[in-house]
């Protein structure tokens, strides 16, 4: 059998009703079990296990879903691998290992010699500081404890060049076996050397407390030695994928819910010795995919603890990307410009780290605030418009929440230039440019002195004058027209969940899926148009993008027992709904087109307006 035969085998002779029951107490409801989620909490259950499709979905908060693997993964914190094995071993299941390797994979005979290396210079490394009065003096000054030292094995490479070598001969350890794990580097005479000579060390172990790689820091500047050097990368250790501290940090990130992220092996330290256990660090790399995907395992929520320096709100941003795409809430601590965890708590002020973790901001809120400082009572209307078309707007339109955008704007109106005419009308100007709509431009008056009539609220001309029209209508009726389309929709893909309902083919052959608001919605149809009946709800339920909506996890997973009968006059309106809204739609931007100078676009505008006021005119006729 191949890998992917396995994973079905396990998942034919497993029943997820009993995967599911030690965790959650269910109880029956028609088809489907419900009961309290296991993942978040609540007084009423939200969480539903589908047997018969062999699913489970949370329509609570966490808006959790999947199958059997993907239960057992999150309610145990393991990897696919290690899911697929726990639950082959209870159904019997005998695993079949593929024969290919990677480049990259080591046999199970040479991992063992590279462990033991790096076991090795772990050991030396250690006698190295406990003989090596300076190197300790330094961890005591930076407020490390001899209890943490031995518990992190932090340890000191002596000055000497071949120290190292020579202690690694002697304990039978192959010069080759350690250049391999990263432990020894070839000089250009072809002798062998410590690269991490004269340094601090931090041994890198994985999940497993495993010494992979080691970590180096200067206790003073060296002119033209970094003041931080990692292992390179060998067939044991790579920085995308490894966390230092996760191996400590992991019960207590699961436990929490939160992991928080600091920058370097000290921050780490430092926190877990002041009680602040689930602190882990990436190794002198960004934030990667492959990190968000190990944290995601363990928790939903990561607090950033970065320097607010220009170089670690960058860093922020990017990790906020990254964490985001994965669905993790993503918040940044506010702390005293210069400092770090690891200055905070040594100064004795635990108790601020704290207040800090608690109060933290949305990256986007923190980077507003941060603009926001720089907006003084003394800035001009000219500078401050500058800054919000070159700042703020960004990060305004980068939030994907409306709430949270919404609660940004209500903050920004304050400093924005037309607050002085109302903060109403300053927060609708903002909605106007994050919309993309016309923005303010300064007038020769701001250029050259003088007051504008723009910021006179009493004005008849001007963007913002009494007279502006505002692009936007009532909220109630988007509102109204937004539910309108998302029933359409919810009732064309509960007409294709019968492909016997006449109206099936009528669907498959007319249907524009390009008219559809929700793409996770044409994405859905598009599955059971292609695979009619059971088969396209079991693909659709596998795609990751599907499942984890709440909306259509709760269409697929609990069907009514018997589909409405839809008349054909019903599915033909929901179709022109969408229609129409897609063709108001594309109107509005070739309007916008047409006003900001294209000629093809106005052309386009103006033909299909003439062809509108003439079927408005026969329409007219045909009435009288």
């Amino acid at each position: 059998m191949s890998n992917q035969d396995d994973v079905d085998t396990v998942r034919s002779r497993t029943d997820i009703l009993q995967v599911v029951a030690p965790y959650v107490a269910l109880k029956r409801s028609g088809r489907i079990w419900k009961g309290l989620c296991p993942f978040h909490n609540e007084k009423t259950p939200s969480f539903q296990v589908n047997p018969d499709l062999g699913r489970w979905h949370c329509f609570g908060q966490c808006s959790e879903g999947g199958d059997v693997f993907k239960f057992i993964q999150k309610v145990d914190n393991l990897s696919f691998p290690e899911a697929l094995e726990r639950l082959a071993l209870k159904a019997g299941v005998t695993l079949t290992r593929s024969q290919s390797r990677s480049r990259d994979t080591v046999p199970v005979g040479e991992k063992d010699r590279l462990y033991a290396a790096l076991n090795a210079a772990v050991g030396y490394y250690r006698s190295s500081l406990a003989e090596n009065d300076q190197a300790r003096s330094y961890l005591f000054g930076r407020g490390i404890q001899s209890e943490t030292i031995e518990a992190f094995e932090i340890g000191y490479a002596g000055g000497d060049w071949d120290t190292l070598p020579r202690h690694l001969d002697r304990v039978g350890i192959a010069r080759d076996d350690a250049v391999r794990a990263g432990i020894l580097a070839v000089s250009e005479r072809g002798g062998h050397y410590d690269k991490l000579r004269g340094r601090i060390v931090f041994p890198i172990v994985d999940v497993q407390g495993r010494t992979i790689a080691f970590g180096g820091r200067l206790m003073q500047p060296v002119a033209e030695r970094p003041k931080y050097l990692n292992s390179a990368e060998t067939p044991l250790f790579s920085k995308s994928k490894t966390l230092y501290g996760l191996s400590r940090a992991r019960k207590a990130i699961a436990d929490a819910g939160e992991a928080i992220v600091v920058e370097g092996y000290l921050d780490v330290i430092t926190c877990h010795q002041g009680g602040f256990h689930n602190v882990v660090a990436t190794l002198g790399t960004s934030l990667t995919e492959e990190h968000a995907l190990i944290i995601g395992r363990l928790a939903r929520r990561v607090l950033l603890a970065f320097d607010s320096d220009a170089a670690g709100i960058k860093a922020a941003q990017r990790a906020n990307s990254i964490f985001e795409a994965q669905g993790l809430e993503v918040r940044m601590l506010v702390l005293p410009k210069g400092e770090d965890p690891d200055s905070i708590i040594n100064a004795g002020r635990s108790e601020e780290f704290k207040q800090a973790i608690s109060g933290a901001l949305m990256v986007s809120e923190y980077r507003l605030k941060q603009v926001l400082t720089t907006i003084l009572p003394t800035t001009s209307e000219i500078e401050r418009t500058n800054i919000f078309q070159r700042e703020i707007l960004p990060i305004l339109r980068a939030t994907k929440s409306v709430t949270e955008r919404e609660n940004y704007i209500r903050l920004c109106a304050r400093a924005h230039p037309l607050y002085a005419s109302g903060a109403a009308m300053a927060e609708e100007q903002i909605r106007q440019d994050v919309d993309g709509r016309p923005a303010w431009t300064p007038s020769s008056r701001q250029l050259f002195g003088g007051r504008s009539k723009s910021y006179n609220k009493d004005s008849t001309s001007g963007p913002y004058s009494r007279e502006y029209k505002r692009p936007i209508g009532p909220r109630q009726s988007a509102i109204k027209v937004a539910n309108g389309l998302e029933k359409a929709e919810e009732t064309i893909v509960q007409a294709l969940l019968d492909p016997k309902l006449e109206h099936f083919r009528l669907l498959s052959e007319q249907l524009n899926l390009e008219t559809f608001v929700r793409p996770v919605f044409a994405r859905l149809v598009r599955h059971l148009i292609d695979s009619p009946g059971p088969t396209g709800v079991q693909i659709a339920l596998e795609d990751p993008d599907l499942s984890a909506d709440p909306a259509v996890a709760r269409i697929l997973l609990d069907p009514p027992d018997k589909l409405p009968e839809l008349p054909e006059k019903a599915i033909v309106e929901c179709m022109q709904m969408l229609t129409r809204h897609k063709e108001e739609e594309t109107l509005v931007k070739l309007r916008e087109l047409s006003r900001s100078g294209n000629l093809q676009a106005n052309e386009l505008y103006t033909k299909i307006m003439r062809e509108r006021k003439g079927a408005g005119s026969i329409q007219k006729l045909n009435a009288q």
